[in-house]
Order: structure tokens, then C-alpha cells, then sequence
């Protein structure tokens, strides 16, 4: 029988794509409800044996920074409302 379909290897390909899966939904959570400029999501490549990191960046920092921006172009006369669809 191979050993690229025996039942320990799938189980083992199974846990992988579980625990990438979990990071995912956690981080993923954390960059939503999060005000840190990047979360970083560890992620295992089994085709390569390593883990990777993906940077991502949470919406409440991207917020802070549309709001800070638009606070800025407000001092020097902008008006947003000439501009709604």
C-alpha cells in the first residue's frame, strides 16, 4: 500500500488543514475587532514543512487611520456632503 494514501497520512493532512483552518478563523476574528496596525496569521505549507506568516491589517486601525485622514481634509475646507451618490 502507499504511504501517500495510508490512514495516518491522511489523518495527519486532516490535523494540518484543521489547525490552518482554526488560525484562520481566530485571526481573522482578531483583525476585526482588533486596533493593531497588522495581525499576523501563521499558517503551516505542508507541501513545503514550513509555516508562514501572512500579515494582515485589522479593520479598526484602517478605520482610525479613514477617519484621521478625513479629519484632515475637513480642516483645510472639504466638504463631503457636495460628493454623496
Amino acid at each position: 500500500m502507499s504511504d501517500n494514501n495510508s490512514i495516518s497520512k491522511l489523518l495527519e493532512q486532516f490535523i494540518q488543514l484543521y489547525n490552518n483552518s482554526l488560525a484562520t478563523y481566530e485571526k481573522t476574528n482578531e483583525a476585526i475587532t482588533s486596533d493593531a496596525k497588522v495581525v499576523n496569521i501563521d499558517l503551516f505549507d505542508p507541501t513545503s514543512g514550513i509555516t508562514k506568516t501572512i500579515p494582515v491589517a485589522s479593520f479598526g486601525y484602517l478605520k482610525k487611520e479613514l477617519e484621521r485622514l478625513s479629519n484632515s481634509v475637513e480642516t483645510f475646507g472639504f466638504e463631503w456632503s457636495r460628493f454623496k451618490c
